[in-house]
């Protein structure tokens, strides 16, 4: 009887492990199930260490037409906020000589903006010189390293951005 009594905690495990579902431990797969990931839309370049992936759109538009592509996209016009980020980007994107980003400010009220959450940012990898007070977006420079102000209408290609799936799995 003590034997049968010290197995006990050992075949209930087996028994949780094996009748998976049961209410208690539904997360565990059964052992040679498969398990489901995720890929990222077509274009996107996983960003691990941050929790997005990018892509960059070769079509020519205003930052607000960029803005709602990215939006009908599933995500949000990139919002690049720090020179890591930058140069990920900078990496993706063809010589153009204006790409949008979401980054911007209203008209008459100081501070620049994230266009995916509307909050103030601070830590912007401004280009030497910028902003310089010529717009109400933000472009990756293509010369310099780092971001420029310009006026929202001017025509130029754009990144969006989407988060990674928690379940997302590279592949090569």
């Amino acid at each position: 009887m003590a034997a049968l009594v010290t197995t006990l905690p050992a075949m209930q495990l087996v028994c949780n492990l094996v009748f998976v579902g049961n209410g208690t431990n539904s997360a565990l797969p059964l052992p040679g199930a498969p398990i489901k990931t995720s890929v990222l839309p077509e274009g996107y370049i996983a960003y691990p260490e941050i929790g997005v992936a990018y892509k960059v759109h070769d079509e020519i538009v205003s930052w607000f037409v960029a803005k709602e592509k990215c939006s009908r996209d599933g995500g949000n016009l990139a919002v690049i906020d720090s020179l890591q980020k930058l140069a990920f980007v900078k990496a993706q994107r063809k010589s153009r000589d204006l790409t949008h980003v979401g980054i911007n400010r209203i008209e008459g009220i100081n501070g620049w903006l994230s266009a995916k959450t509307g909050l103030p940012l601070s830590n912007i990898p401004w280009a030497p010189g910028e902003p310089n007070g010529s717009g109400n977006c933000v472009e990756i420079k293509r010369e310099e390293n780092g971001l420029g102000a310009y006026l929202c209408i001017s025509p130029g290609d754009y990144v969006c951005e989407i988060p990674i799936p928690e379940n997302y799995i590279a592949h090569f």
